[in-house]
């Protein structure tokens, strides 16, 4: 699975966080992972959404899911824990129906508190591009990391520029789409609105599901 000159093509660095890595190890990972790809297999769908365990979430909701994308009949191929290398792994495993039209990618959170947000983009951006590599009319959007910690912390401070770099990223190259979500999870000062997240601070309650997800069918619609 080396990446080497998608990697080199698109002046992304060779990081723990473009190497794409299976999480076998972790008990019923790989199994999660095969019933997506049998699924993918048989599927007609349109849209795909892939990531960690926020993307992973959309679908708790099933009243909100069946609102925004039942009608499409939406992947969710979302599995908790995931990095950003997993993420890629898995991407390059599947097989993308042909009806596939739309993927979104939504993951780097996981990443943040051992990887440089250089190499967190770099991670994601290499998502991108290899699901252009494999299905070129694709329309992939690269979803920004949502607001984590404090104003002012090191780990804000690393989405800030994460974000930045995917949105520079993306401004530059009409094969990629990046969503911003703005200021929708902080309150006036900066400081995280935590009724929008449940006491970890990282995963959404319902409200805030709603939120991503309509950011999400906003950005396909246009």
């Amino acid at each position: 699975m080396l990446l080497s000159g998608l990697l080199r093509n698109h002046r992304l660095n060779e990081t723990i966080c473009t190497t794409p890595v299976s999480r076998d190890y972790r008990i019923g990972w790989l199994d999660h992972h095969n019933d997506y790809k049998d699924t993918a297999m048989k599927s007609k769908s349109s849209m795909l959404i892939i990531g960690d365990s926020i993307a992973s979430g959309l679908t708790r909701y099933q009243d909100i899911w069946y609102k925004y994308f039942g009608k499409d009949h939406t992947l969710n191929f979302g599995i908790p824990g995931d990095h950003i290398e997993h993420v890629l792994w898995r991407i390059i495993d599947i097989t993308l129906p042909d009806t596939l039209k739309y993927v979104i990618v939504h993951s780097g959170t996981n990443n943040l508190s051992k990887n440089s947000p250089k190499d967190i983009a770099d991670g994601i951006l290499a998502s991108g591009y290899k699901l252009l590599e494999k299905k070129t009319d694709l329309k992939v959007i690269l979803s920004g990391i949502l607001p984590r910690s404090h104003t002012g912390s090191s780990i804000r401070e690393k989405i800030g520029i994460i974000n930045q770099t995917l949105f520079d990223s993306c401004c530059n190259d009409s094969s990629l789409f990046y969503l911003s979500h703005g200021n929708d999870w902080l309150e006036p000062n900066g400081e995280l609105n935590t009724n929008l997240y449940y006491n970890n601070k990282l995963h959404l309650v319902k409200e805030s599901d709603l939120r991503l997800v309509k950011n999400f069918k906003k950005i396909i619609d246009d």
